[in-house]
C-alpha cells in the first residue's frame, strides 16, 4: 500500500470523524438508533445475566424478579426459562462488541459502541481499497492507482455510511466489514493464477465471519460459490470445484450449526414459527393487503436518495463525459468483480423488499456505487483538473450537508420529540421503579432505547386500560408511568392479596 494512499485514507477518515463529531455523544433517539439500542439491550442482558447463562444467544429479558419476559421485544414462543431471545440475525455482530466491553471492563453503553462502529467503518473502507486495487491492477485498468483510494474515500464520506457506520449499529452494518474482507481476499484468491485451496485461508475465514454476522453473508457466499463453479466448468480447474465445495460446506456447517443452537432454545417448531412470522413481516413474496409492495418500492427510492444522493448525481453526470467513460466499465478478466459487489446486495433487496423500509438496507449497494462513481469522477478529472476538483468538492460538501441536515444536532424538536426523550424517560423509570415492581407505561412507545436506559423490561398499556384498572395480572406490585409532553404521572399499585411479592408494611 503506497504511503500516499495511507496518508490519503487517514486524512479522509479524520474528515469523516469531524463531520460526525457533534453526533457521537448524543442520546439514543433518532433515525434508526433503535437498532443500536436493540444491540445494546442484548449485550446489557448478557452483562447482567451472564453470557454463558444465556448460552451466548441474543437474550433480551432483564433479570429482575418482576421484569416479565420483554413481551414488546420479541415473539413469546422464542423463550426459555422465562427469557426471550431475538433471533432475527446471526450472533457475531453481538459477540464482537461484547468481547470488547468485557475486555475493557465497561458495561455496554452507546459511545463505546459508536467508536467500535467507526473502527469497523475504517476497516471496511480499507478492505474495499485492497479489493479494488487487486481487481484494477489485474485488469491493467488505466485508473488502477487513482480509483481504489478515491472509491474508499467516497465510502467514508457519503451520508449513509457516515450515519450507519457511526451512530447506528446492528448486524446490517457489521456485515459490511466481513463482506469487504471477503472481496479483498477473494480477489487475491481468484485472480492470482490457478486456484489452490491452501491459498484461500483468509478468504474462507472472511466468508465464515460474514455467514455468522447476517443473512447477507449467505448471499455473498453463494455468489462466490457460483463463480467458482462457473470457473471450474469453463477451465476444468480442480481447485475451483474444491473451493465451491468448501464454501457450500461453510454455509451448511456454520449457518446450520447456529440454527441448531437457536432451535435449542424452544425447539425447531418454535424456530420455524419465528422465521415464518419474520418472513411475513419482511419478505417480498408475501401477499399483504395492509402493506403493498408499491409503498416499499417508493421507500427504497427515497432511502437511496438520502443515503447516496451525491453519488447518484455523479453517476447521472456520466452522460456529459460518456466519451471518456468508453471502456472504463469493462474490467477484462476481473469483470466478475461487479457481480461480487452487486449480486448479493440485489438479491437481498429483492427477497426482503419490505425490509428496505429501513434506510440502512441500501448500505449494501455502497461498494458498487462508490466504485462506479469514482470512475466518473476520474473522467471529470481527465476532462480538466478544475472540473475534477469541482466535481469532487461538490460531492463531498453535499454528502456532509445531507448527513448533518437529516441528523442535525440540537434538541430535535423540529423533527418531533427531543433527542434526549428516551434517555430521560428511561432514567426516570430506573430511578423510580423498585426491583420488585412490574413496570407499565402509557403515553410513549415502548422501544429498545427506553428499555436500555431503564435497564428493565417494560409493558405498554393504554390510558384507557389504565383508567379502567385493567393492568396486567402479575404476582407483583405494579408501577404505572403515564407520560405526557409536560411531565409524567406515576402510580404505585400494591400486589394482589396473598401474593408472595406483596410488599411488607
Amino acid at each position: 500500500m503506497p504511503k500516499r494512499h495511507v496518508q490519503w485514507l487517514l486524512a479522509v477518515f479524520l474528515l469523516s470523524l469531524a463531520v460526525r463529531w457533534p453526533q457521537l455523544g448524543r442520546p439514543l433517539s433518532k433515525n434508526h438508533e433503535f437498532a443500536t439500542a436493540q444491540a445494546l439491550v442484548v449485550m446489557d442482558v448478557w452483562w447482567e445475566r451472564g453470557f454463558i447463562a444465556c448460552h451466548g444467544m441474543p437474550a433480551v429479558t432483564y433479570p429482575g424478579l418482576c421484569d416479565g419476559e420483554a413481551s414488546g421485544m420479541v415473539y413469546g414462543f422464542m423463550q426459555r426459562a422465562g427469557v426471550r431471545y431475538y433471533l432475527s440475525h446471526l450472533p457475531l455482530a453481538y459477540w464482537t462488541p461484547y468481547a470488547m466491553f468485557s475486555a475493557l471492563g465497561l458495561p455496554p453503553s452507546p459511545v463505546p459502541l459508536r467508536i467500535f462502529n467507526l473502527l469497523l467503518h475504517a476497516s471496511t473502507a480499507y478492505f474495499l481499497y485492497r479489493f479494488l486495487r487487486t481487481v484494477f491492477r489485474a485488469a491493467h485498468h488505466p485508473s488502477a492507482e487513482q480509483l481504489p483510494p478515491l472509491a474508499a474515500a467516497l465510502y467514508l464520506l457519503m451520508p449513509g455510511p457516515l450515519w450507519y457506520h457511526g451512530n447506528v449499529y446492528m448486524s446490517d452494518m457489521a456485515v459490511q466489514l466481513p463482506w469487504a474482507w471477503a472481496l479483498a481476499a477473494g480477489a487475491r484468491f481468484f485472480l492470482d493464477g490457478p486456484l489452490r485451496v491452501r491459498r484461500g485461508v483468509w478468504f474462507f475465514a472472511a466468508l465464515s465471519a460474514a455467514l455468522l454476522t447476517e443473512w447477507m453473508g449467505v448471499f455473498v457466499a453463494i455468489t462466490f460459490a457460483g463463480h467458482a463453479l462457473v470457473r471450474g466448468w469453463r477451465t476444468g480447474e480442480k481447485g475451483a470445484f474444491q473451493a465451491a465445495g468448501i464454501i457450500v460446506a461453510l454455509i451448511v456447517l456454520l449457518v446450520g450449526g447456529m440454527l441448531a443452537c437457536y432451535a435449542g432454545i424452544a425447539g425447531w417448531h418454535a424456530l420455524g414459527e419465528y422465521y415464518t412470522y419474520r418472513w411475513a413481516d419482511r419478505g417480498t413474496f408475501v401477499p399483504r393487503a395492509d402493506a403493498p409492495l408499491s409503498g416499499f418500492l417508493l421507500g427504497l427510492a427515497i432511502n437511496l436518495c438520502f443515503s447516496w444522493a451525491p453519488l447518484l448525481l455523479v453517476l447521472s453526470s456520466a452522460l456529459f463525459v460518456r466519451r471518456r467513460m468508453n471502456g472504463r466499465w469493462r474490467l477484462g478478466p476481473a469483470g466478475s468483480a461487479w457481480a461480487w459487489m452487486l449480486i448479493p446486495a440485489l438479491v437481498h433487496l429483492l427477497l426482503f423488499l419490505r425490509y428496505a423500509g429501513h434506510e440502512f438496507a441500501v448500505l449494501k449497494l455502497g461498494f458498487a456505487l462508490c466504485t462506479a462513481s469514482a470512475m466518473v469522477l476520474l473522467a471529470w478529472w481527465e476532462r480538466g483538473r478544475s472540473w475534477g476538483v469541482a466535481a469532487g468538492t461538490c460531492t463531498v460538501v453535499l454528502a456532509a450537508a445531507i448527513h448533518t441536515w437529516i441528523n442535525r444536532p440540537g434538541d430535535g424538536t423540529a423533527t418531533g420529540d427531543a433527542y434526549a426523550i428516551h434517555q430521560e424517560r428511561g432514567i426516570l423509570i430506573a430511578r423510580t421503579a423498585r426491583m420488585d415492581e412490574f413496570i407499565c407505561v402509557s403515553g410513549t412507545p415502548v422501544e429498545p432505547p427506553i428499555m436500555f436506559y431503564a435497564h428493565r423490561n417494560i409493558q405498554a398499556i393504554t390510558m384507557e386500560e389504565a383508567a379502567a384498572g385493567r393492568f396486567p395480572r402479575v404476582d407483583c406490585p405494579i408501577v404505572w408511568f403515564a407520560f405526557a409532553r409536560d411531565g409524567c404521572f406515576v402510580r404505585h399499585i400494591p400486589a394482589p392479596s396473598g401474593s408472595r411479592n406483596r410488599p411488607r408494611r
